[in-house]
């Protein structure tokens, strides 16, 4: 693989390792000011198909020591985390359609634009994208690698992510159809009789896009 290379010269071991990890993930480093937009959907699929390969075929094989080789894959998960939140947020943002002729005086020159085709066609981007890191942090915990996601530094801040993003993901179909932007607690969703009961009488028969990704969720929880 021509991302995973271990001989890369300079630094500490682990910033060697996060080198390779970040040229998988085709970013140069593990950005804090990482936006929705700079984001590639098709390079970061990509980038964690390979990461993944050198997690299964390469981890136990470096000479690198492993305290290293873990601390920089937990800064990883942990990015990715950050990745996968950034899509879910931007997934339901509605931009506005592009100015017809005559009235583009009206929008500013900056804002950002686009077509209802254009809107699906990103939607479907970032649902691609949260289920591959997903089903890559199911994968490690069903391999026995937790603990890159799960740890001393960031553990909790991932696990209240997991569990949050699990609980919108599962009560769509108890959420009031004008709320967007799920933010009720799971036992008001699940046992609020006044309101939720009754929408979900409503929506039985919706279609959630989230579904199959609080599924994940879920087995990662397990």
């Amino acid at each position: 693989m021509s991302a995973v290379k271990e001989e890369q010269a300079g630094g500490s071991a682990t910033d060697r390792v996060l080198t390779v990890i970040c040229d998988a993930l085709g970013v140069s480093e593990l950005q804090e000011g990482l936006t929705a937009a700079s984001i590639s959907v098709r390079d970061f699929d990509l980038a964690i198909k390979d990461l993944r390969c050198w997690v299964k075929h390469f981890y136990d094989q470096s000479s690198i020591p492993e305290l290293t080789r873990i601390k920089a894959l937990q800064r990883c998960c942990s990015f990715l985390v950050k990745v996968v939140g950034l899509a879910w947020d931007d997934y339901h943002v509605v931009y506005p359609p592009p100015p017809s002729k005559g009235k583009a005086d009206e929008y500013a020159r900056d804002a950002r634009h686009e077509t209802e085709e254009e809107r699906a066609e990103r939607r479907l981007g970032w649902l691609q994208l949260i289920k591959a890191c997903l089903q890559l942090f199911d994968w490690l915990c069903v391999k026995g690698r937790e603990s890159f996601l799960f740890n001393e530094q960031c553990g909790r801040e991932n696990l209240a992510f997991v569990i949050a993003r699990c609980n919108m993901a599962l009560s769509q179909f108890r959420a009031p159809p004008e709320q967007t932007q799920l933010q009720l607690p799971l036992e008001d969703l699940a046992f609020n009789s006044s309101k939720n009961k009754q929408t979900q009488a409503q929506r039985k028969y919706d279609m959630f896009p989230f579904t199959e990704i609080g599924a994940i969720l879920q087995n990662i929880l397990y």
